[in-house]
């Protein structure tokens, strides 16, 4: 990719960042925070977002297929600014289409994943999201995911990782645990430096 394409690339990724970044500040402008029911407020917020901005144009910021590669990153920094019970299945359907690319194509594919800013309380917000892409991930019949998953590599793991596994990893599929490869903040960056470059995109960590 030229250094123009890249250019213009990064310029695309920081202005839609940008805007929902401050269609949120503009929300809790008019919404004092709630000290209860954080995750329902966050979820408001997130639908807010989402009504003013095209989903599509959220989503091609948020997860992609790296060119030339069978590896599917996905950030999950942008997803938390938009993410809600309402796009949950648009976004698992867009995640295994490119899954299901990357096996006809390749044969194998892989998931890159920053967890960048995750906590447990997103943990738990987004539980019924990842208890959906697991339960198709066992069900689906068309495609084994799980079959041609090769690695999950899982990038700026939290300080509090332990105690969101508890959380987590019981709905995890069996087969998926021994793929999948967690990194620390101090090895993440090189790596996901790398994978956004060969995206033809610039990492802001």
């Amino acid at each position: 990719m030229s250094v123009e394409s890249t250019q213009q690339s990064t310029r695309e990724q920081q202005t839609v960042v940008s805007k929902i970044l401050h269609l949120k500040e503009s929300y809790y402008e008019t919404h004092t925070k709630n000290v209860f029911m954080k995750s329902e407020q966050k979820f408001d917020c997130a639908r807010d977002i989402c009504s003013k901005v095209d989903i599509v144009g959220l989503m091609d910021q948020t997860f992609w297929i790296v060119p030339n590669k069978n590896q599917v990153f996905f950030d999950y920094r942008v997803y938390k600014l938009y993410g809600n019970p309402d796009n949950f299945q648009l976004v698992i359907d867009n995640v295994l289409h490119m899954a299901k690319w990357c096996i006809r194509e390749y044969g194998t594919f892989e998931i890159h994943l920053n967890l960048a800013s995750f906590t447990i309380s997103a943990a738990e917000r987004y539980k019924p999201m990842i208890q959906m892409f697991c339960d198709i991930c066992m069900t689906q019949t068309e495609v084994e995911y799980l079959k041609h998953l090769i690695t999950m590599k899982v990038y700026n793991i939290p300080t509090v990782f332990e105690h969101i596994s508890k959380l987590l990893m019981p709905i995890l599929p069996p087969e998926i645990v021994p793929k999948m490869k967690l990194l620390h903040k101090s090895e993440s960056l090189p790596l996901i430096t790398e994978l956004y470059q060969d995206s033809g995109k610039t990492y802001t960590p």
